[in-house]
């Protein structure tokens, strides 16, 4: 049959038995409306006929020939095209041996039958010479055959020479057919080729066939080394081919290159992509199906509905079947809930068919298309705010025509959109801005595609406004002036409330006088003029005398009335030029340009008289006075700062003297102010480094045996460059630049230390008195910040009680002040009133909140026995704590003479230098010690 093709002519087989029948096949090729076909017949032969003569087979043929039918066969298999064909001669080949064999059979026979007749001998010469003669025919068909291989094939024994090769080897490896019978070595072009020798050892050595590829000129070859064995499985020979498979390892490179880049499509495209059988179940869905979906890996076999929200899965089923129904690519929408919100999905389906027609598979593609739908919502909120928006919105074109506007614009500048639609821009100019201004604002708009700012324009009716305009240049594709958005405000209410809030923001609110920063404006400028001109400038810093106890009695609305009515006198009594400005609560200030001395001190008496007459708030008749301190530049002062410092030192001297007076700035004043500097350096220094110490002054009892029932922890300094600096010194300082806070923690903190570690000591230590200012005490957390430290330390409550001067309870109002105290009192605290009777003493807070013992203080004590005044305070103290049932405790006590007037009158306790000047605390220690014996702690 090959050769009919191959030829296109017919071709006639050799005789065969086909069971006790002898035949011969036929073929012929035929054409049938033009399709080429062949005609296989089966021809019925006479028996053969036994033929004298003839030559045995040669043994080492047939195995020669036995090896190259098992290559051949191999190569048969491997070769698609050829594979009917190698079939065919394989079967022909079995046929062959199965005739052979047939015929050694007869012939063995025949040569038993030899003796007894001559006559069977020569037919059997015949059949074997006719036998020889097929073998031959079928030797040159299979070295037809070998030749007409398209690869190369070579045959080589068990000694690596080279036995046979066909035509394509010796046109490849330039052999002749001398070379045959050569070792492989002496075959320079075979030589060359490093993988067949080692090809061939691997293949001989381990009887099996191998395979390697190897590249010449360009070319991929693939060498196959089959070894042939014989009947013990010995390997006789060994046959190579070397097909070229560039084509094939290109296609399949070329396959692996479109599968990755699809694979890579899939795996990175932003598409929904997935692939279902015909019963609906996925087989396929790229990562973005599966990350969008939130599905694992094992999703494969499984349909929409075991995979989806049910919604969903019915709507894409639904397309799937009617994609299939219309045989055409069907797509939809579907909105469905996720833990990130609604989305929106647009899938495509899409069914496969088979070459037969039948269903194959549903493509289904889809894509996210929440964003677009976001998209075209915003597009309609965008539009209904453009159309409601507060802001007026005008969109012109290149040349500033406009081409619309929204209900805003009509409302504000008066013109419909059917009268702005198509009119210039410059419609609404108010002729307030010259060309230099429009000029910047194009050239902004050129430059920077924006511009912002306020603008006046004229509204329908003719009324000039101001409005806050935004111009934005939208661009086309190539870059250029579309059209441009404005959009604008009404600002007139703003522009009237902008003037409202610069005058707030330079003038007091309940005065209208200038404020502090205005007042530092006005002294820089009436300095630079003073300058200039060579003048004087007087500065007065004017402090109402007792106004915060009336605030703080009768309230702020009170304060307030007075403050008011003092700020129209001073304004009253200085002339046109001058400034009077309020610094904030009680204090004013006046600057009174190009004024020498006597004019100073005249309108400074003429202040103070005034502010000393009476002040009607409420029906009331209230009283102030009023401290005033004066710097003049250039004589204390060359620049604002060093004046306004120098006119507050001399208002503060003031003070000092009486109040209700006048005082002028002199040197002793500056030296006391660098002294107070260098004190609050050295403080802020001290607290740093915790230079200071407790020293405990002991409280004593004043009846019977003078037992010692406590102490008061007094702060101490000891400067290494001041040297030892008085709480009289650097306390007013601390108060004054708020480090009083600071000297408070410090004292509480050394305190509880100090109790702590003589607990640890085994000491049982009487009850300290902790010295807390009013500032501390107006501090919400200060209580429970003080209890906190005492429970982190372990230390009982009784071990401590808490001093606080009458001016933290004139604040006792606040609700800080009040909690603090009770909260203090509810874990055991007992709290006393320093100075009782110096400040404002008031009945009211000693009732209200809780109190538990009186101070009095040491200006009472210095005259018992001999100044009826003190003696009088003394025992209206005496008799009033003893009324509310409160300890009374003396303190200053520095004679004979003053303790047995105490003690004549009730007095409970005393502390003084007479009794026990202050101790350090290893002395203090020493006398806890003699108080009760140490207990191991």
């Amino acid at each position: 049959m090959h050769r009919c093709q191959t030829t296109g002519k017919g071709q006639r087989g050799r005789r065969r038995k086909l069971a006790r029948e002898w035949v011969r096949v036929a073929v012929d090729p035929i054409s049938n409306g033009g399709l080429a076909q062949l005609l296989v017949l089966l021809v019925p032969e006479r028996p053969p006929t036994g033929t004298p003569g003839g030559d045995p087979p040669d043994p080492r043929m047939e195995d020669e020939l036995s090896a190259t039918r098992e290559h051949l066969q191999a190569l048969v298999e491997e070769m698609a095209p050829t594979n009917e064909e190698m079939q065919a001669l394989n079967e022909e080949v079995q046929a062959s041996n199965e005739e052979l064999q047939a015929a050694n059979e007869e012939l063995e026979a025949a040569n038993e039958e030899l003796q007894a007749t001559n006559q069977e001998l020569i037919s059997l010469n015949e059949e074997l010479n006719l036998k020889t003669r097929e073998l031959g025919e079928l030797t040159a068909e299979y070295s037809h055959l070998y030749d007409a291989l398209e690869f190369p094939s070579l045959v080589f024994d068990a000694g690596l020479r080279l036995l046979r090769f066909n035509a394509p080897a010796a046109r490849r490896f330039e052999l002749r057919p001398s070379t045959r019978h050569l070792p492989l070595l002496r075959i320079p072009s075979l030589a060359a080729e490093a993988a067949f020798e080692s090809t061939l050892h691997q293949a001989l050595e381990s009887g099996d066939t191998q395979e390697t590829q190897i590249s010449r000129d360009g070319r991929q070859l693939r060498l196959t080394i089959t070894p042939g064995h014989d009947n013990t499985r010995q390997t006789r020979v060994l046959v190579a081919t070397l097909v070229d498979i560039t084509d094939i390892t290109q296609a399949l490179a070329k396959l692996s290159v479109s599968q990755m880049q699809l694979s890579a499509l899939m795996e990175r495209t932003r598409m929904i992509f997935a692939m279902k059988a015909p019963d609906g179940n996925y087989t396929y869905a790229n990562p973005r199906f599966l990350e969008y979906f939130g599905l694992q890996d094992d999703y494969l076999g499984k349909s929409d509905f075991q995979l989806l929200p049910p919604a969903l899965a019915a709507d894409l089923w639904s397309l799937d079947v009617g994609a299939l129904r219309e045989r055409s690519t069907l797509q939809g929408e579907h909105s469905f809930v996720t833990n990130q919100g609604r989305r929106y999905l647009k899938s495509s389906h899409q069914p496969l068919f088979d070459p037969s027609g039948r269903l194959a598979a549903f493509l289904v593609e889809a894509e996210d298309i929440t964003e677009n739908r976001r998209a075209e919502e915003q597009l309609r909120i965008t539009a209904q705010v453009f159309n409601q928006a507060g802001e007026a919105i005008v969109v012109t074109n290149s040349s500033g025509i406009m081409q619309t506007v929204n209900q805003a614009f009509s409302t504000i500048t008066g013109y419909s959109r059917a009268e702005a639609t198509g009119q210039p821009i410059s419609l609404l100019r108010s002729g307030r801005h010259g060309p230099e201004f429009y000029r910047l604002l194009w050239q902004s708009l050129t430059q920077d595609g924006c511009w912002q700012g306020e603008i006046w324009n004229r509204r329908k009716n003719g009324e000039i406004y101001p409005e806050w305009l935004t111009i934005n240049r939208i661009d086309n594709g190539e870059g250029q002036p579309e059209h441009y958005v404005a959009v604008f405000s009404d600002i007139s209410q703003i522009k009237d409330s902008q003037q409202k809030a610069e005058y707030l923001a330079t003038h007091d609110a309940l005065t209208g006088l200038p404020n502090r920063t205005l007042f530092h404006d006005h002294l820089r400028h009436a300095l630079a003029m003073a300058r200039r001109k060579k003048t004087r400038i007087a500065l007065l810093f004017i402090d109402l005398d007792n106004f915060k106890t009336i605030n703080d009695t009768l309230g702020h609305d009170v304060g307030d009335d007075i403050l008011k009515q003092a700020s129209e006198r001073l304004q009253g009594l200085v002339r046109d030029g001058d400034t009077v400005a309020r610094l904030g609560g009680d204090e004013f200030t006046a600057i009174l340009p190009d004024c020498n001395m006597e004019g100073a001190d005249r309108v400074a008496r003429r202040i103070v008289d005034e502010l000393s007459a009476s002040f009607e708030v409420s029906e009331r008749r209230l009283f102030v006075s009023a401290s005033i301190g004066i710097a003049f530049y250039p004589d204390d002062g060359t620049d604002s700062a060093e004046l306004i410092k120098k006119a507050d030192s001399a208002m503060y001297r003031a003070k000092e003297l009486g109040r209700n007076r006048v005082e002028f700035f002199k040197p002793e004043l500056h030296v006391r102010l660098l002294r107070q500097a260098t004190l609050e350096r050295a403080l802020r220094e001290a607290l740093r480094a915790r230079r200071m110490k407790l020293v405990f002054q002991p409280k004593y009892a004043l009846t019977g045996h003078r037992r010692l029932l406590g102490a008061e922890a007094l702060l101490r300094w000891n400067d290494p460059e001041l040297g030892s600096v008085s709480p009289g010194d650097f306390i007013p300082v601390a108060e004054s630049c708020g480090l009083i806070t600071e000297v408070d923690l410090l004292v509480r903190d050394l305190l509880i230390e100090q109790l702590t570690n003589w607990r640890k000591l085994g000491l049982t230590p009487p009850p300290i008195a902790l010295n807390a200012s009013p500032r501390s005490i107006r501090e919400p957390g200060f209580a429970p910040e003080l209890l906190g430290r005492m429970a982190e330390a372990s230390l009982p409550p009784e071990l401590l009680r808490l001093e606080i001067t009458e001016s933290a309870l004139l604040d006792s109002s606040s609700t800080h002040v009040l909690s603090n105290l009770e909260c203090l009192d509810q874990a055991g605290i007992r709290i006393a009133v320093d100075d009782f009777g110096t400040g404002y003493s008031s009945l009211s807070y000693l009732k209200r909140l809780p109190i538990d013992e009186l101070k009095i203080d040491k200006s009472f004590v210095d005259g018992l026995g001999q100044d009826k005044e003190d003696e009088a305070i003394t025992r209206a103290v005496l008799g009033l704590a003893e009324a509310l049932d409160l300890t009374t405790i003396a303190e200053g006590i520095e004679s004979a003479r003053q303790l047995d007037w105490l003690v004549r009158h009730g007095c409970k306790l005393g502390q003084g230098f007479y009794l026990c000047k202050p101790l350090s605390a290893e002395a203090f220690e020493d006398q806890i010690a003699r108080l009760n014996p140490v207990t191991p702690s």
